[in-house]
């Protein structure tokens, strides 16, 4: 199929036949791209706005396979029943949302959730080509497929790591052994676990913890920057034992620490504020933890020079906020829903999927980019998530002062 996406002159995006709620979108689409005088995008009616959502939750957008046409697509023109425009109209759209997306006025919950963000995503994929395996995974983890299987079989004709050479598309092959094949793959030929921090780890149907599973959707976004991967176990390779594979994954590793103290979690937008004020309460039981690292934990990124105006929302979490922190804001609950902030035998603080129990262990494979935390059973270790550990995740302990005090052993996975 990626060979006849990209033969073709155009490939058409048909997103079917609008419905009266998205008539008035459509007309803004073609208006806005056509005015000399660019108007900003909220002078458009409140109706407008709105029918961009509905836009939006059409199944197309959601489907694995439409990655495929989008980047091998040398055109692309969108056709909504006799209304039809090129791609680069709605990326003009979604540009002029992203710049006002914070904006504190009322119509900024409508922008923030109108789905532009998929858009966003999908064009990015068409401006870089061919990519790692490993970022379309990620990228992609809650994009539908009917059959599992295509949600590794729709990305082998984008991956600039893996081919059908290496895994070739066979629908008689079982789902889990497709799984299999592709994690024994990126270990063995590429070196990597970092497999082994997607999908649903822990699940209902996971026998074996290791296996990643999109089958189920997954409401967090995985833990990785675009512009540099965390490098918790820094530049090495993984270093496993075949022997038992697939009942076992045997990968070289070190038990850093164990988790402590768990704050509670949330899975409503709005709670967030109040959940994380809790956890910093928490935090400040950590006698190595700084202001400054707490930020780290939950993604505020803030540098020291605004750290003083995100303090008062700490304290006072209700009220209104400036634009740069209400942006931040957002980014911070996009990277804890779902999560909960610990604190560590070693005072070290992180976050974790909600899924984790106090004295489970945190570790550090070889190969893997993020700590993963793991829980002893009887002769093996379960995978219960990847995490974030504040002096961890740039290979300190591997490389750092107190490296010498690790140990690496052979973990058996299940």
């Amino acid at each position: 199929m990626q060979k006849i996406y990209s033969a073709a002159s155009s490939v058409v995006v048909w997103l079917g036949d609008p419905t009266s709620d998205v008539a008035l979108t459509l007309d803004m689409i073609l208006e806005y791209n056509n005015d000399k005088r660019r108007r900003t995008i909220l002078s458009y009616k409140h109706d407008a706005l709105s029918g961009l959502r509905k836009l939006f939750q059409e199944s197309w957008w959601r489907r694995i396979w439409i990655v495929q046409e989008v980047v091998a697509a040398r055109a692309l023109v969108i056709v909504l029943g006799r209304t039809i425009f090129p791609w680069f109209y709605l990326r003009r759209v979604c540009s002029a949302i992203v710049r006002l997306e914070f904006t504190s006025g009322a119509l900024a919950p409508l922008l923030r959730s109108c789905g532009f963000q998929k858009f966003r995503d999908l064009d990015s994929f068409r401006a870089a080509g061919a990519m790692p395996v490993m970022h379309l995974l990620r990228s992609t983890r809650d994009y539908h497929a009917t059959d599992p299987r295509d949600k590794i079989y729709a990305l082998l004709g984008m991956t600039s790591d893996l081919s059908t050479q290496d895994l070739a598309p066979d629908y008689n092959r079982p789902v889990r052994k497709v799984f299999q094949d592709l994690v024994h793959f990126m270990a063995v030929r590429q070196g990597s676990l970092d497999l082994i921090c997607l999908g649903q780890c822990l699940g209902p149907d996971q026998s074996q913890s290791w296996l990643p599973s999109w089958q189920s959707e997954a409401g967090k976004k995985p833990f990785g920057r675009k512009v540099r991967p965390y490098q918790a176990a820094r530049d090495t390779q993984a270093v496993i034992d075949m022997s038992q594979f697939p009942q076992t994954l045997i990968a070289e590793g070190i038990i850093a620490d164990a988790v402590a103290i768990l704050g509670g979690s949330f899975t409503i937008a709005h709670e967030c504020a109040s959940t994380i004020l809790r956890w910093y309460h928490i935090s400040t039981r950590a006698k190595t933890c700084s202001y400054g690292d707490f930020l780290e934990v939950i993604g505020a990124g803030v540098d020291s020079a605004r750290r003083g105006q995100f303090e008062p929302f700490l304290q006072h979490p209700r009220r209104s906020r400036p634009k740069v922190i209400q942006k931040r804001y957002n980014a911070i609950t996009r990277a804890t829903m779902g999560r909960r902030f610990f604190t560590t035998k070693d005072e070290r603080i992180g976050l974790c999927p909600a899924e984790v129990q106090m004295n489970d262990k945190i570790a550090i494979l070889k190969g893997c980019h993020a700590p993963i935390i793991i829980r002893a059973r009887q002769d093996h270790w379960v995978i219960v998530g990847e995490a974030y550990v504040v002096g961890m995740m740039s290979g300190e302990v591997l490389s750092g002062p107190q490296s010498d005090n690790y140990r690496p052993i052979m973990i058996p996975l299940k």
